[in-house]
């Protein structure tokens, strides 16, 4: 069992790989925040009105052909974007010791309430960084018509990160 445990947590290691093309995609929508406020660029982008966390993921994909590459999925719900990666065994749960990487997706609450982009993972301080839409402070009802694309910082052992999507992406 210490062998099969530690090879699990090496195997990690191995697992996705760090995509910068998504990561500078929305870091773009972060430089522009401003044009973010509430989300419509994405929400006309897929078609709805509405709590834009998954959409602004999907939109970033989209812009890299990762959508149409199924490379990642096209939703504007936070629980089938995080469905989707269990389907294709590509989920990883916060308890399971996985540690992020740039361009992953990372799930909050139970995968079910809202979803960024990882930008950058720090090892030493145990310290994520995201890229996230339909985020940061908003006086409007409801809260998505006034929200925007927000970098955000969570210690790894954050209560309300649920877990990981890890997309199969390209070698850059």
């Amino acid at each position: 069992p210490i062998i099969l445990c530690m090879a699990v947590s090496s195997s990690f290691s191995s697992v996705g790989s760090v995509n910068t093309t998504i990561i500078n995609i929305a870091q773009t929508e972060l430089e522009n925040w401003e044009f973010s406020i509430g989300g419509q660029k994405y929400k006309s982008w897929y078609g709805i009105d509405g709590n834009w966390c998954a959409m602004f993921v999907s939109w970033c994909a989209n812009e890299c052909g990762y959508i149409e590459d199924g490379i990642m999925p096209r939703t504007a719900s936070v629980a089938n974007m995080a469905d989707w990666y269990k389907k294709n065994s590509t989920f990883y749960p916060k308890e399971s010791g996985y540690e992020p990487k740039a361009g992953d997706v990372i799930f909050f609450q139970n995968g079910m309430s809202h979803v960024g982009l990882v930008e950058e993972y720090d090892a030493e301080t145990k310290t994520i960084t995201t890229i996230e839409g339909n985020t940061g402070s908003s006086s409007t009802s409801p809260y998505h018509k006034g929200s925007r694309v927000k970098r955000r910082t969570y210690p790894l052992t954050y209560k309300k990160i649920s877990g990981y999507g890890i997309p199969d992406y390209p070698l850059e």
